[in-house]
């Protein structure tokens, strides 16, 4: 059948009109991963290694990373040390011979077996007691690189220029290859960020014997996407306690010690924030009455009491020298521990008092829901739920690694002042470079990460599963490879819930199925 201009009828779309919706398809892997790197990569040569210190996420995660601080121990000769990640730069994909064109392509990946990897390159520093600052570049692997990425050699490429490399002409990326193999790390459901969340789960209740099933829970994210979530649980005596977790221990404060510590408050202050103008609610005021009642047990008059009161407490946990004070060690976990989207540069008093303001709400949201004024929050529904996207989980894993080796050098240095004191000679470089020369591959483990889509991590990076996170790109037909993309996975955690509760099918969730069922 032809058409009146005579075109034949119900012929195929040609590819080129796809390519907008098609470039949409795999933007959000692709920008998720130029976030990460920054840089418009305009320049592609072999020899680039691109400073990402001023735009880019990885640059935001070191900025973050912990400063290593080693006291002066006289008995033993050694001066004060603190060392720190000053920078980090990510390379272009290279070969390992001596070919005069050294870039390393996508397709020779693949017909050789090899993971298109572009050198990784730490820059510590080091001051050793007053002296001068001393800098110390290592290459600290290779890290895996995405297909048409800032950092790819095919990132501007035309059409021509794609075919000449022997890739497709639409060729969009968005994907690793490791050993020959196309990989994808999976789209990933998440709790919404920055929301509290009232969520009724029989498992809060097993927090201990005053725990009920009742609590507040908000997902909070730092600028670099990592993230730290925080909880707030509703006891039978009426009480609420603060849950936070670290290194994959769960850790319960009360919230009226939190609140306190936060900021130099009265009690009248904090009634009256919780309150607000409620007094006829006495669920409310007899509560909160009692939690005030409480914190008046422990004899911690003022703010710096309080603050050493924690510090003291967790010293045992975070293990710093004997010359960070409690207040210190009180004041740096808050900072890192809660809240953690409250980071203004600068201005500790002004995140304090956003997150004093923060809380405040979470307990009258958790009142609310003990007393049934609101109904608890649905994480099946859609507005309560975001995606976290290959490139910031991938930031997340790196940033953590470049931590666990400023910790792996501490830790060293530790052990060889206990088991040969001699041997630590801190004021001289050949020393020091041998300490970072023995830490982990951290090209190697993320290597191993989008390989085997499982997890090894000492924090568990405030998510739910451990492995499960990449598959394989498969292209038996080209709408199998676009499902791998589109396709938003719920977690591997939730295939080993055993529950009967019934999971109601929003509205909102209409149109929410596999696209395969349909081509069936």
């Amino acid at each position: 059948m032809s058409a009146p201009d005579g075109k034949p009828t119900g012929s195929p779309v040609a590819p080129s009109a796809f390519v907008p919706s098609l470039k949409d398809l795999f933007k959000p892997h692709v920008d998720s991963f130029n976030f990460m790197m920054g840089g418009g990569g305009a320049t592609s040569s072999s020899h680039d290694l691109v400073d990402t210190s001023q735009t880019s996420g990885l640059a935001t995660a070191v900025q973050s990373l912990p400063v290593m601080q080693l006291d002066e121990r006289a008995e033993l000769g050694t001066p004060s040390i603190r060392f720190w990640i000053e920078q980090v730069q990510v390379g272009y994909p290279t070969k390992q011979d001596d070919a005069a064109d050294t870039r390393l392509f996508p397709n020779e990946c693949r017909e050789r077996g090899l993971s298109y990897c572009a050198p990784l390159m730490v820059t510590f520093n080091r001051r050793v007691g007053d002296g001068p600052v001393e800098t110390y570049t290592k290459r600290m692997g290779l890290l895996p690189i995405m297909v048409r990425s800032s950092r790819c050699h095919l990132q501007h490429a035309s059409k021509d220029e794609l075919l000449k490399r022997h890739e497709e002409a639409e060729e969009q990326g968005g994907y690793f290859i490791v050993n020959g193999n196309e990989r994808m790390v999976r789209l990933l459901i998440t709790t919404k960020r920055h929301y509290p969340l009232a969520m009724v789960r029989p498992a809060f209740g097993k927090r201990g014997p005053e725990y009920t099933n009742l609590a507040v829970q908000m997902r909070c994210v730092r600028p670099d996407q990592s993230s730290k979530t925080v909880t707030v649980h509703y006891l039978q005596t009426g009480s609420l306690n603060l849950r936070f977790s670290y290194r994959k221990n769960e850790y319960f404060l009360p919230v009226m010690l939190v609140l306190k510590a936060l900021m130099d408050v009265t009690d009248r202050q904090i009634y009256d924030h919780i309150i607000q103008g409620q007094s006829n609610n006495a669920f409310l005021t007899d509560r909160v009455e009692l939690m005030l009642r409480a914190a008046h047990t422990t004899k911690l008059k003022d703010r710096k009491a309080i603050l050493s009161y924690i510090g003291k407490t967790f010293r045992i946990v975070l293990r710093p020298e004997n010359s960070v004070s409690d207040e210190q060690i009180g004041r740096d976990l808050i900072r890192e521990n809660l809240f953690v989207h409250c980071c203004s540069q600068g201005s500790e008093e002004l995140n304090n008092k956003q997150k004093y303001f923060i809380l405040i709400h979470m307990i009258q949201k958790c009142y609310a829901l003990a007393q049934g004024q609101i109904k608890p929050d649905n994480p099946d529904a859609l507005h309560c739920q975001e995606v976290l996207l290959p490139g910031h989980l991938y930031n997340m894993i790196l940033k953590e690694k470049l931590e666990e080796c400023l910790v792996g050098i501490k830790q060293q240095i530790l052990l060889d002042l206990r088991l040969n004191p001699s041997k630590v000679q801190l004021s001289k470089d050949k020393y020091f470079r041998s300490l970072v020369d023995i830490q982990k591959d951290i090209g190697r483990a993320v290597h191993y990460f989008i390989v085997t889509g499982n997890l090894i991590s000492p924090s568990g990076l405030d998510l739910m599963q451990v492995s499960g996170y990449t598959v394989m790109a498969e292209k038996l037909n080209y709408f199998r490879y676009l499902s791998h993309f589109r396709s938003v996975h719920r977690g591997q955690f939730f295939t080993t819930m055993k529950t009967t509760e019934v999971r109601k099918l929003l509205p909102e969730s209409f149109g929410f199925f596999c696209v395969s069922t349909i081509v069936k």
